[in-house]
């Protein structure tokens, strides 16, 4: 009879203990290895009008994007000389804002008062989010090319 009240007196500590045990994993955490953020855009081709352009007269380049996961967030644009100062102004006439590929097109303007070399760097950047849900902006790999301008 002891014994049986001693199996008795031990079994609901231990089902406690039991259900204590299963109850903490590590399944509570929101997740351990949160999922990598997507790949860059892709540009594929980046082609332009002419690379000879008098000064203040405007050239039309045109970049392609295949692949932004995240949709297009903005465009990075630099038109510099060689000692990296900035030369003439560019805008951008068609933007993709939002849409995971596409074709944009837009228009440098060389400054008039400059003449010599300008290369010209377009980078396109997506609108991704980590797992905080903070803005993360992954940039393709800037495509240049190369003008003179007279």
């Amino acid at each position: 009879m002891k014994k049986i009240r001693l199996i008795k007196m031990y079994i609901l500590p231990v089902w406690v203990l039991s259900c204590i045990l299963l109850l903490a994993c590590v399944d509570d955490f929101e997740d351990a290895n949160p999922p990598r953020l997507l790949d860059a855009p892709a540009v594929n081709s980046l082609s332009i009008s002419d690379t000879l352009v008098d000064g203040g007269g405007d050239l039309s380049l045109s970049i392609n994007v295949t692949d932004a996961p995240g949709g297009v967030d903005s465009i990075g644009i630099a038109a510099q000389d060689d000692n990296g100062i900035e030369r003439g102004t560019s805008t951008v006439d068609t933007p993709l804002t939002l849409q995971t590929s596409g074709q944009f097109t837009m228009t440098y303007t060389a400054p008039s008062d400059y003449t010599g070399e300008v290369t010209i760097s377009v980078a396109v950047f997506d609108r991704q989010f980590d797992e905080d849900g903070d803005l993360v902006r992954k940039s393709s790999v800037p495509q240049t090319v190369e003008i003179t301008v007279n």
